[in-house]
């Protein structure tokens, strides 16, 4: 299964390449060259964006929700609680 953080990562690429679109200073730290003109990198970083978001999404489905462990007296076993 994909891991979260892997999906946490590629969003985090993805708004930076979207900010990058919004404000200059951030480009210039990028040196992102000015070949790339903002209309390509912003469609590129929403998909990029997305994606992540949906790996983060499925990473986290498969978990459960809760595990039961058991209650004890003694040796005996007389019921369960969930954490």
């Amino acid at each position: 299964m994909v891991s979260k953080l892997l999906g946490y990562v590629i969003v985090a690429l993805g708004i930076i390449g979207l900010a990058s679109t919004s404000f200059p200073p951030i480009r210039n730290y990028l040196s992102l060259s000015a070949s790339m003109s903002s209309t390509v990198i912003m469609p590129l970083s929403l998909i990029v964006t997305i994606i992540g978001a949906v790996l983060v999404y499925l990473a986290g489905k498969g978990q459960k929700k809760g595990t039961e462990v058991p209650i004890y007296e003694g040796k005996k076993v007389v019921g369960y609680r969930r954490i």
